[in-house]
């Protein structure tokens, strides 16, 4: 065993990944406790932490397989952190977003992590097509319970500002999907829940108010701090008054402030928050599970009455503003002072040390 241990490790050094088909010895557990190492993946199967090399193994029976018994050898010596398969992917080859079915749920994650999954062009792509497989319609095999998460220390930080000011056409053309995007989620079928961890801000932001249940880790925070780049958040104000109110969407809205997961709650914003991460996927995990037994058209005429009651209904009265709230803000985006704005922030970001 130390043998094949080794030779891993040695190709790992070199940028490669064995997949072995099992692996005698292995104890499961829900997290690795190997120290100092990182990895987020669960349920793993990990190496005895006594190893000469500190291993941890993380099975991925979504990404390998091997006679349905496939691992993914994640090395890491106990001064490193581990990494997934695709760590060695470059940030354009790597998905930016990772779909995962299993039964009557599907789980969406956002997997930019690097960027604080920033919605650019690639992962707007990646996200719609996800949704895509997702019918208007429930039926026998369509899912009823949709998870929207994200890999890191960031839920979503909003849009690539990096893209946007290199190509300043792109700031109009994001806020616009984003609008579409919104607007979509709210009107599936099924019940989404934002599981949140870290910021969730502007476009970020957006996306959980979209979704229909939101749960948040301690650390989470909430906002739309675009007034500093010349930018409007008037395309999410119709999700934002259907979930904070008048008076908290005002709030939040007007004066671009960033509040914790504790204010998020108490403005209606959020619906429950957990001490950190690990109990935060605990809860959600629960969640899901507990909605997926429920009959899922059952579920959907639920959300689409509450949809008609708050307004958000294409035909209510938010619902149809969705649109022109958009719009709103794209022409916002295209004025000269808006652009010199984003310019300037992003050149002040660049500038810090």
């Amino acid at each position: 065993m130390a043998r094949r241990f080794k030779r891993t490790a040695a190709r790992t050094r070199q940028h490669q990944v064995e997949t072995l088909g099992s692996q005698s010895g292995a104890k499961f557990v829900r997290s690795c406790n190997t120290r100092r190492c990182q990895c987020d993946i669960a349920p793993t199967r990990v190496a005895p932490v006594d190893t000469p090399l500190g291993l941890c193994m993380s099975y991925q029976p979504n990404l390998f397989r091997s006679g349905g018994h496939g691992f993914s050898v994640h090395i890491t010596l106990r001064t490193t952190r581990a990494f997934r398969a695709w760590d060695l992917m470059t940030t354009d080859q790597r998905p930016q977003v990772i779909s995962q079915r299993s039964g009557r749920l599907l789980t969406l994650t956002l997997n930019d992590p690097h960027r604080r999954n920033a919605l650019g062009t690639a992962l707007f792509d990646q996200l719609e097509a996800a949704l895509d497989t997702v019918t208007p319609r429930v039926t026998d095999d369509a899912p009823s319970v949709i998870v929207l998460g994200a890999h890191g220390s960031a839920f979503c930080a909003g849009f690539d500002l990096e893209a946007c000011v290199q190509d300043p056409d792109l700031l109009p053309i994001f806020v616009e999907r984003l609008g579409q995007l919104t607007t979509r989620i709210r009107a599936l079928p099924a019940v989404v829940i934002a599981q949140v961890q870290g910021a969730a801000l502007a476009g970020g932001c957006a996306l959980a108010m979209s979704c229909d249940i939101v749960h948040a880790a301690a650390d989470a925070t909430f906002g739309y701090p675009v007034h500093r780049i010349g930018v409007s958040p008037a395309v999410n104000i119709p999700m934002l008054l259907a979930t904070a109110g008048l008076g908290g969407a005002r709030r939040i809205a007007l004066s671009g402030e960033i509040i914790q997961a504790s204010q998020a709650k108490s403005l209606g914003m959020v619906q429950d928050v957990h001490a950190d991460e690990h109990t935060l996927r605990s809860a959600v995990a629960t969640l899901a599970e507990s909605l997926c037994v429920k009959n899922p058209h059952a579920l959907r005429t639920t959300k689409d009455w509450l949809n008609r009651v708050d307004g958000t209904d294409p035909t209510g009265s938010l619902g149809s503003a969705a649109g022109r709230a958009a719009q709103a803000t794209i022409d916002v985006c295209r004025t000269t002072e808006a652009r010199n704005m984003l310019e300037s922030f992003w050149s002040q970001r660049r500038s810090r040390p």
